[in-house]
């Protein structure tokens, strides 16, 4: 298992957290060997941490989601990109167009 820690931005208190406390939420996801951890992530689980205190504060928990578990390359190697339609520039009758002060 990989984590990673994040700013917890903003939020408003309403669950308790301080606004003035030094906040990470870290995301976990799942290490298969393929070399893109970010392609399996544990979702509805986050831990949240106080750096101050050097303690989980609050676990963020939802329903269970199954991790993906399809290897997918971190540089997106699996994927064929789709034929571009060739790009043609016309201007009829070669007409120049000033262009205007802004």
């Amino acid at each position: 298992m990989i984590t990673t820690p994040l700013t917890v931005g903003y939020f408003d208190g309403k669950d308790g957290l301080k606004q003035d406390a030094r906040l990470l939420k870290v995301i976990s996801y799942l290490d298969v060997g393929d070399g893109n951890y970010w392609a399996h992530p544990i979702e509805n689980l986050v831990a949240v941490v106080d750096l101050e205190q050097k303690k989980i504060v609050k676990i963020e928990e939802g329903p269970v989601v199954p991790v993906p578990m399809t290897a997918r390359p971190f540089d997106g190697r699996d994927r064929v990109a789709p034929a571009v339609k060739p790009m043609q520039i016309i201007k009829p009758e070669g007409k120049i167009t000033p262009l205007l002060a802004i």
